[in-house]
């Protein structure tokens, strides 16, 4: 476990809950009722789980593994078995208690051995799939090791595509615009998109993702909106976000899973049908607007010649539909650039 030396618990964390937010989180048990299972015991899928959001005991408040008789019940997280302790300190007595009572488990990185005085608890214990676990850590190493050192305190500023679903509402449900709640594009995790992150959302016309994903930029490709947003609060699954805000999860939270969205001609028709509950956006995030720039109409291959590095982030963000990340000195120069060629302050409507 060296490679591990260098992270603390919250390492474990960002480990399982992007697992299951990707629905690859799986647990071996090794110590159940009081016995200690053969090594050779198989991997079992976690097949609901209350996502981790902060480090009080118990880590995890509900967690599921397929095919277990006791049901829902608490976690708690370590890298070893042997550093659990909750079970002997006096200050969590009562919290103890009821972990024992809702049949609370350890999840550890590698279980070693069970410390003094919770041998006759009856506490199971589960371990990750250690090479899943290596493989995250050295993938993600730069960014696990920055977020513990830094904890999130450089702001990242990402560009973001928006569509229907951030303009339109249906069936009482908001646009984006106004329910400030989005669904991240694929490749961004909890590592990458944090609180008080800076995201602009683009509003582009005139050109297909086709024609824009081409060499050069199309002349009739228009720069039409930024919507200007803080981060406040972080990715979690969408199941989590229902539960936090006492919402049914057969909700529709956006246009396109609405009954008038999903029949709409003009949405992009996905394999999932809302109808039924089985939602394509499963990821959402929620900010606070900040500044709104409408009605710009700005050639985007004008705005190429003064601000080459907006308008190829521009452009990878609309024509591969990704989430791109910008430094705060290409954001400056936009703001600045924009207010020059519009010359008036009046498109910039500050929330």
């Amino acid at each position: 476990m060296d490679f591990l030396s260098n992270f603390r618990e919250e390492f474990l964390y960002n480990f399982i809950n992007y697992s299951f937010d990707n629905n690859t989180l799986k647990l071996r048990p090794v110590y159940i009722n009081g016995k200690l299972l053969n090594q050779k015991s198989k991997f079992i899928k976690v097949s609901d789980m209350l996502r981790i959001r902060n480090t009080r005991f118990p880590d995890i408040d509900e967690i599921m593994v397929k095919f277990d008789l006791k049901g829902k019940r608490p976690a708690e997280i370590k890298f070893r078995t042997s550093q659990f302790e909750y079970h002997s300190d006096k200050k969590y007595k009562e919290q103890y208690n009821e972990f024992k009572i809702k049949n609370g488990c350890i999840i550890v990185a590698k279980h070693d051995y069970l410390p003094i005085g919770l041998e006759d608890d009856v506490i199971d214990v589960f371990e990750l799939n250690f090479e899943e676990l290596r493989l995250y850590g050295k993938s993600n190493y730069d960014k696990l090791l920055n977020l513990q050192v830094r904890e999130h305190s450089i702001q990242k500023i990402w560009l973001m595509e928006t569509s229907k679903n951030f303009y339109e509402g249906a069936d009482g449900v908001k646009p984006a615009i106004e329910s400030h709640i989005w669904c991240p594009t694929e490749q961004l995790t909890s590592l990458d998109l944090g609180v008080n992150d800076i995201v602009i959302f683009i509003k582009t016309k005139g050109a297909s993702k086709q024609k824009v994903q081409k060499f050069y930029i199309p002349e009739n490709w228009v720069l039409d909106e930024l919507f200007i947003a803080r981060v406040k609060k972080p990715i979690m699954n969408r199941k989590e976000y229902c539960q936090i805000n006492n919402i049914s999860y057969m909700t529709p939270l956006w246009y396109d899973e609405t009954l008038e969205g999903y029949s709409n001609p003009r949405v992009k028709k996905r394999k999932n049908n809302p109808t039924k509950g089985e939602w394509r956006w499963k990821r959402v995030f929620e900010f606070m607007p900040l500044y709104y720039y409408n009605n710009l109409n700005i050639k985007i291959s004008n705005f190429l010649i003064i601000n080459r590095d907006f308008c190829e982030a521009l452009k990878r963000t609309y024509g591969a539909g990704y989430s791109t990340e910008i430094s705060k000195q290409i954001y400056e120069k936009t703001i600045l650039d924009i207010l020059k060629i519009t010359n008036t302050r009046e498109y910039i409507r500050p929330f």
